[in-house]
Formats: C-alpha cells, sequence, structure tokens
C-alpha cells in the first residue's frame, strides 16, 4: 500500500498506545498539550482503515484482525476504551456490520459517561459522537448524521481539537450526497477551514477539500470554479509525494468529467476517465470504489447514446462488482443511473421496472432514493396505474423522516412538485390522503 498511511494495517498502534498508557490524573492542562498529538494518530489510524476496507484486502481474515487488535487496545484503562469502542465500529461499519457496529457505538458512549474527569469526557466526546455521525451516514439517516457532524464541529471548535477539520470535510460531502451541492461548496471553499488545514500542516484534508469542491462545481455547474479548485488540487499533488495515491486518481477522474461537461463529445474526457479506471486498478491493492467511480462516471456520460438494454447490462454488472465490495455509495449510484432510463422516450420493459423497484432497499443515500423513485414515478404516469403512482409517492414522502427538513424540501420541489404538481393534487390527493397502506405496501401488479 503505496500510500502515507503506511505499508501494515496497524503501525500506527503502537504510536497510538504510547500516547494512552497514561494515568486516570493528568490535569486538564496536560490533556490540552497531548491532545493535538494523539488525534492526529486515531485519524491517521481511522483513515487507514478507510481505504484498507475499500481495497481488495477486505475478507474476514482482515475483519477478525481489525476485531483483535481493537481488543487488545482495550486492555488500557481511561479514554483508550472509549476510543477503540469507537474504531471497533468504524471499522465494523465498512466491514458491513451494522448491528455490531451500534453496539460498539453504545459501549462507547457507556464507557465516556463513565470517565473519571471532565477533561477526559471532553477529550473523547467529539470522536464518540463522530463515529455516531458515520453510522448514521451509513445506514441512510442522513439527518441525524447531520445533526451529530455539526455537533462535533461545534465542540472541537470550542476546544480546538484537530478533528473539527475532518468533520467538516465530512459534513461537507453529507451535503453532496443529500444532492446539495451548492451548500457543500460553500463549505469546501470556506477560506477560514482552508486555513486551518495549511496551518495544521494536514495536505490529505486540504487536497480532499480541492477535489471534492472540484467535484461539487462541476454538479452546480460552476465549471470555471471547478477548473481552478483542480488546478490548486494539482499543485499539492505534484509538491507532494506522501499523499495517497487514490488522490491522483480522483484528479484524473474529475478533469475528465469536466471535460465532458464543457464538451460531452471531447475525447480527451473518456481518455482521463479511462486513465482513472486504470490509475486506481493498478494501486496496489485495487481501490475498488475508485473504480466503480469511474465507470459509474463512464456510464453516466455514455446513457446519452441512448444504448438503454446494452447500458443495463454494464450496470448490473457494475452492481454486483459494488455489491461483492461493500461499496454502498456505488450500488446506490448505479440503481439511479439505471432508474434514468426509465425517463426516456424508450423506457425498459415492465420486467426491468419491478426489478428495480425490488432492489430500491439497496439505496442507503435517501438523496439518491428519492431521485430514483422520482424517475420511477415519472413511468408510473405514463404506463401505469394509479395506485402503482401512490405507491411510489408514498416512498417519496417517507424519506422526510431521515432527511434534513430543508434538503427534503429542496429535492421534493426539484424532482417532483415542479415536474408533477398536476398528478399530485388531482388524480393521487385521494388515494394519499385516505389509504395509508400505499405509503408502505408493494406495487400493484396491474397495468
Amino acid at each position: 500500500q503505496e500510500d502515507s498511511w503506511g505499508t501494515e494495517v496497524f503501525e500506527c498502534i503502537p504510536k497510538i498506545q504510547s500516547l494512552i498508557d497514561t494515568p486516570n490524573e493528568r490535569s486538564t492542562k496536560a490533556l490540552a498539550e497531548i491532545a493535538p498529538s494523539m488525534e492526529k494518530e486515531w485519524i491517521e489510524f481511522s483513515s487507514f482503515l478507510l481505504v484498507k476496507s475499500r481495497s481488495a484486502e477486505v475478507g474476514p481474515s482482515w475483519y477478525e484482525e481489525v476485531i483483535s487488535q481493537m481488543h487488545q487496545l482495550m486492555k488500557f484503562e481511561n479514554y483508550a476504551e472509549v476510543l477503540t469502542y469507537g474504531l471497533l465500529a468504524f471499522a465494523q461499519t465498512y466491514a458491513g456490520d451494522s448491528l455490531a457496529a451500534e453496539e460498539s457505538v453504545s459501549a462507547s458512549c457507556k464507557k465516556l459517561d463513565e470517565l473519571p474527569t471532565q477533561s477526559l469526557r471532553r477529550l473523547c466526546r467529539p470522536w464518540v459522537t463522530y463515529y455516531e455521525a458515520l453510522l448514521c451516514r451509513e445506514r441512510g439517516d442522513f439527518k441525524s448524521a447531520h445533526d451529530f457532524f455539526k455537533k462535533v464541529i461545534e465542540i472541537a471548535k470550542e476546544f480546538q481539537l484537530p478533528i473539527e477539520l475532518m468533520a467538516h470535510v465530512d459534513l461537507s460531502s453529507l451535503y453532496w450526497n443529500s444532492g446539495q451541492p451548492a451548500i457543500a461548496l460553500e463549505m469546501h471553499l470556506d477560506a477560514e477551514i482552508r486555513e486551518k488545514m495549511r496551518n495544521g500542516q494536514s495536505p490529505k484534508l486540504l487536497v480532499r477539500s480541492h477535489l471534492s469542491a472540484t467535484k461539487c462545481a462541476l454538479d452546480c455547474g460552476a465549471f470555471e470554479v471547478a477548473q481552478r479548485e483542480l488546478a490548486a488540487a494539482e499543485i499539492l499533488l505534484r509538491e507532494s509525494t506522501a499523499l495517497p495515491q487514490l488522490m491522483g486518481g480522483y484528479y484524473k477522474l474529475y478533469g475528465g468529467e469536466l471535460s465532458l461537461h464543457e464538451n460531452v463529445s471531447d475525447p480527451r474526457g473518456f481518455e482521463l476517465l479511462d486513465a482513472a479506471y486504470r490509475h486506481f486498478e493498478e494501486m496496489a491493492p485495487p481501490f475498488y470504489a475508485g473504480i466503480l467511480d469511474s465507470q459509474i462516471s463512464i456510464a453516466n456520460f455514455a446513457i446519452n447514446r441512448k444504448e438503454s438494454e446494452r447500458l443495463i447490462r454494464i450496470l448490473h454488472s457494475i452492481f454486483d462488482k459494488a455489491v461483492e465490495t461493500g461499496s454502498l455509495e456505488a450500488r446506490a449510484r448505479c440503481l439511479v443511473i439505471e432508474s434514468a432510463l426509465f425517463v426516456s422516450d424508450d423506457p425498459p420493459v415492465r420486467e426491468a421496472f419491478d426489478n428495480l423497484v425490488s432492489r430500491l432497499h439497496l439505496i442507503n443515500n435517501p438523496a439518491l432514493l428519492m431521485q430514483a423513485l422520482a424517475n420511477l414515478f415519472s413511468y408510473s404516469l405514463r404506463y401505469l396505474d394509479e395506485p402503482n403512482q401512490a405507491f411510489l409517492m408514498g416512498r417519496l414522502r417517507n424519506l422526510q423522516k431521515v432527511m434534513v427538513d430543508s434538503c427534503y424540501q429542496d429535492l421534493y420541489e426539484r424532482y417532483i412538485e415542479k415536474r408533477y404538481f398536476w398528478a399530485i393534487e388531482n388524480r393521487l390527493a385521494e388515494i394519499l390522503d385516505g389509504d395509508q397502506e400505499f405509503m408502505v405496501g408493494e406495487p400493484s401488479e396491474e397495468r
């Protein structure tokens, strides 16, 4: 693994142990002095676990080793146990064991409350909250994840803890995942945060911020901003040889998307997308999340070719690989692209519609699920009966429970109200208001 997170999965363990094997009686001042160093190690280790969990090396043996190492850390008292349960939850989340992850977070919260001093609790609380945010994000509860990330930033900022920057970038990404790229872009461009990244010597976070800002700007149609952010990322990538290889892959990927957004027929754009794919594939081990992101990007631009049946076969292949490698985001975006085919003048057959509806529960991102449901709702208005239309509308409205109110209203207006107001207010009003079964049931077999 040729990146700055080390060549061995657990090389950070000795450093962490040297930091956490300290007596309970450390003063607030002493804790404040060691907190930045300690947090840096946990940030490095958490980031490394994330990358490893999305590589080709994930499997039962890897997961068992993670668990074993986590329990080794738990032999220490004090905040070691609190943070270790959090890291354990982190590993379990990305290994797909959400039930065990929730139990670990609960244990972390319990151990946090049992810490003997307020200073210890103050030091550990942002981390526990951060892991709660990650869990909520992975299970699709973006509303709770948003609140937890905001809480982390608030606490970390008050006590000047380094985790503030990581939580800020994660919250920005959450806004992008929620279909609000403009808000995400504004957060990535925050001058104060960027300055803290530079002063705190956090090149990985700074490059990640520039690359993420590039993607947000592309989605907003702000191509000049995208070009500027991509150029800034390029300078940092060129200046440092210690940055993760995967960042170079995303530089190529977003460069290709920028070229194709400006000119959909630009051959250089597809060449860059292919180059990004090869970049991720040639990493040791291959970085499957990047491979899938590249394939999905290629499929997104290829959809204009109107080869729906061939594209569905490609998407199913990507989907199967996403399931195999545990890439939840790639899996969700793949299904959204497939749903877009049903908005075309020559949509797939009804059997394909039913097949896609049966897999919608695999979309863990509520904003993407809303987009997919909106596309299928469009199909239902043309080809299906009103109970089927009401079923889809009920699913759409249920998403309000797991989305920030402003986000839900914005996306609902964008995807539904402006396009299908007549159908909602006239044809479906009686069904939606009078029969709640359509909110949770299955689509009708009738046409």
